[in-house]
């Protein structure tokens, strides 16, 4: 299992070839894997108080919602089932999209 926080989130590569793949989750096991500016800060920032983490990428990579029985999807449903302590996803702007 793992041990500290987890968190899932969406990350724009492809880490199927080359991530550890847990079939009862659905997720990938990305922690060591990614790179850029969110997962360097998430690292300074668990340094700094000390905690540990795991970063998951779900295989559909989907936010989330509620759906049409009350239920909620994605990593959304991650976070209400306590499989994850935080989420994240990246929100960007786009001209097209009104």
């Amino acid at each position: 299992m793992y041990h500290g926080h987890q968190a899932y989130g969406p990350v724009v590569s492809n880490y199927a070839d080359i991530a550890a793949f847990d079939e009862e989750t659905q997720t990938y096991d990305i922690t060591n894997l990614a790179t850029g500016m969110y997962p360097s800060y998430l690292s300074l920032v668990a340094r700094g108080l000390n905690f540990t983490y795991t970063l998951l990428q779900r295989k559909d990579r989907a936010l989330g919602s509620i759906d049409d029985n009350g239920n909620p999807t994605g990593m959304i449903a991650n976070l209400h089932h306590g499989e994850a302590e935080m989420i994240g996803y990246c929100l960007g702007f786009n001209s097209l999209r009104r």
